[in-house]
């Protein structure tokens, strides 16, 4: 990483106790949960249960629970975006 006058600086130590969440993806709320407005493509695993809306035309709205597999919609690959909490 460079620093003030693209001199490198040192990577800085997590603080102690740290720890990364674990299952919870960049962005996430404090609470946990991910932030209204995360997508996810078709195929990939559902990061929060809630309302998910299809993303194109045709467009759908669907409810998945967390760690369930995004499905395709109307036959097709999509980009699911979440739109509401359950």
């Amino acid at each position: 990483m460079f620093g003030l006058f693209g001199k490198k600086t040192p990577p800085q130590p997590a603080k102690p106790g740290a720890q990364p969440a674990k299952g919870v993806l960049p962005g996430a709320t404090a609470d946990g949960k991910q932030p209204i407005g995360t997508v996810v493509l078709t195929g990939q695993t559902c990061p929060e249960s809630g309302i998910w809306e299809s993303q194109g035309t045709p467009s759908g709205r669907s409810s998945f629970s967390r760690g369930t597999r995004m499905p395709p919609f109307d036959k097709k690959s999509v980009v699911w975006k979440l739109v509401r909490y359950p």
